[in-house]
């Protein structure tokens, strides 16, 4: 028996070892052997939109999807501007946070921002830090543009930018 796909045949499953095409479909009828069996194929894979980029970015993210940032506006840090591209972010003086803030004030880790779904979301990590708008945050609490994140006397301004 053969098996074909897209009208081309792939195998001769008998195993006889001849030359499959058309002479060896009329020597299969000749002899009684039964047709070729129709394999479905996949169709071809999509060709990359335009919306790719040769970086290697790839054509099933969304174009203009936001990624959250935050812009330090007081305090001392080595770099101003965080992007949060990770699912978790943490914030504090030790050196395994991905936000590094300096200060005697600081705790070692003093919070984490969580990405949930498309939206950012700031957790207290450590007792009486951080502050939203002035305002202390005891466990969790949803982060929108404009709002102003205080640790220590690090203040860092949360922002949406395009990826």
């Amino acid at each position: 028996m053969r098996v074909v796909a897209d009208d081309r045949q792939v195998a001769d499953i008998a195993g006889r070892g001849e030359p499959v095409g058309n002479g060896a479909r009329q020597a299969d009828a000749a002899a009684g052997a039964p047709e070729a069996v129709r394999i479905p194929t996949a169709p071809p894979p999509p060709r990359p939109s335009p919306d790719a980029t040769a970086s290697g970015t790839s054509p099933n993210l969304k174009r203009f999807e936001k990624i959250g940032a935050l812009r330090v506006t007081e305090g001392a840090v080595d770099q101003s501007d965080f992007s949060l591209t990770e699912n978790s972010t943490y914030i504090g003086k030790s050196d395994r946070v991905a936000i590094k803030i300096k200060g005697l004030m600081a705790p070692e880790v003093a919070a984490m921002i969580a990405r949930k779904s498309g939206a950012y979301v700031l957790v207290a990590i450590k007792e009486g830090y951080p502050k939203v708008n002035g305002l202390s945050v005891d466990k969790e609490r949803s982060l929108n543009e404009g709002d102003v994140i205080e640790v220590g006397s690090t203040k860092m301004q949360f922002y949406l930018k395009s990826a």
